[in-house]
């Protein structure tokens, strides 16, 4: 027979062993919740850490895409010297400067850039530049000189020296003309000079008494200046069969050629013929004119 107290104590050893028991299962599921906890935390930390090497993987592959893209257009390159040359001579900004008022000294710097010197082996002599283009300079000067070489040399105003090949002189006139071809120098050396500024309604306004000079290279290019004034704009010399410009302006050996330039800069004539304090210059129109049809007689 089992007593009462066999009895309490067999109860309190069951109570004990339920609360046991209880605070294992408690201790189990509370294992298994932290366990399932960081099992989640370790996903979406793993799932975080994908998604930013993903990204960083999409940005990468962005970048190479950008660098294929902008390597596939077209690079802005950069302006050579011809560039500027061919920029500078299709607006216009190789001609001489000229001046809205009558400034002899201003305008004799304006245009020495325009100013050559021509040596034909035998003689030398001056010219003026009187057109440019893309692969050719063209220069004027008196027959005189021009018909004792087919190559002259010629000389501009930056010191640099071409070959230039005579394409022929005026069957009426004292006049001739000069191509040098652009490849016989740089051109940035080209970009240097200036061709003659014209202006036919300057000129059919020239008069008597209006100021003028000459410019040559007897002693260098465009080195050798004088100033006077117009004695007669069209005045007819037996010795050259034509009607010149009368200066009353000194002019020395070896500035056939070369220009002659009213008090804006503008070119008149070429100098062509003196006598002691005075010259005689072929006037404007028959220098266009000339220049004109032997270019045209190019192309026959």
């Amino acid at each position: 027979m089992i007593s009462d107290n066999d009895s309490n104590q067999s109860n309190n050893h069951v109570k004990e062993e339920k609360h046991t028991r209880l605070l294992l299962v408690s201790l189990i599921i509370l294992i298994c919740v932290i366990a399932l906890f960081e099992f989640e935390y370790m996903g979406n930390s793993t799932k975080t850490l994908d998604t930013e090497l993903m990204a960083e993987t999409d940005s990468s592959e962005g970048l190479d895409e950008s660098v294929d893209s902008i390597a596939d257009r077209p690079l802005i390159q950069t302006t050579s010297s011809k560039d500027e040359y061919q920029g500078l001579l299709h607006l216009g900004l190789l001609q001489t400067d000229t001046l809205y008022e009558e400034n002899v000294e201003r305008a004799i710097e304006a245009v020495k850039p325009c100013i050559v010197m021509i040596d034909t082996g035998e003689y030398y002599g001056s010219g003026i530049i009187i057109a440019m283009e893309d692969d050719a300079v063209y220069v004027v000067s008196n027959k005189h000189l021009l018909n004792r070489s087919d190559k002259p040399a010629v000389t501009f105003s930056n010191k640099k020296m071409a070959v230039g090949t005579l394409l022929g002189c005026s069957d009426e006139y004292d006049i001739g003309v000069v191509k040098v071809d652009i490849f016989g120098m740089l051109y940035s050396d080209w970009a240097q000079i200036r061709y003659a500024n014209v202006n036919e309604v300057y000129f059919e306004d020239l008069k008597a008494g209006d100021m003028m000079f000459l410019v040559g290279s007897t002693d260098g290019v465009a080195q050798d200046v004088y100033q006077g004034t117009v004695l007669n704009p069209s005045e007819f010399f037996a010795e050259f069969s034509s009607y010149m410009i009368h200066n009353n302006c000194y002019g020395k050996k070896g500035m056939s050629g070369g220009g002659t330039f009213d008090a804006y800069g503008y070119l008149i004539g070429m100098t062509t013929g003196g006598l002691e304090d005075e010259s005689a210059s072929l006037p404007l129109d028959i220098i266009l004119q000339e220049y004109t049809n032997i270019i045209g007689r190019q192309g026959e």
